[in-house]
């Protein structure tokens, strides 16, 4: 009998709508971020938490760190945090035309990493103070 298997025997099991409505309880009470995920041991369904993303949050600054990846080795602010990674933008800048904007990229949890936080400012529009 191998590790996991010994493993999976020791969790829960659910259907596939019950570990999505636990996790989702659970996310709204707790600030570890856990999903429901299928098992291939029991063919069933347990709730448990990312070790990659459990600590990450909304304004954390990432640096991806898959090579890969075409915005290696770029820094991204997190907008969501999901349960298959961070869907997350990164600021363009376009030397044709001086003009910034952003790409929100999703990112797989193994490829980047947590580097620090950030604190968005919003820019006065021409005429503010």
């Amino acid at each position: 009998m191998n590790k996991q298997y010994r493993m999976c025997r020791r969790k829960r099991r659910y259907t596939v709508r019950e570990a999505k409505r636990i996790a989702g309880t659970m996310n709204k009470h707790q600030s570890k971020v856990v999903h429901g995920y299928h098992c291939p041991f029991c063919n069933q369904w347990h709730v448990g938490a990312n070790k990659y993303i459990s600590k990450m949050k909304r304004n954390d600054i990432i640096q991806i760190t898959d090579k890969g990846h075409p915005w290696y080795p770029a820094l991204a602010v997190v907008e969501e945090v999901r349960s298959w990674g961070a869907l997350a933008y990164v600021w363009m800048i376009d030397n044709t035309d001086d003009s910034n904007g952003q790409a929100y990229i999703r990112l797989k949890s193994e490829s980047f990493e947590t580097v620090g936080s950030a604190i968005i400012v919003n820019k006065p529009e021409d005429g503010e103070e």
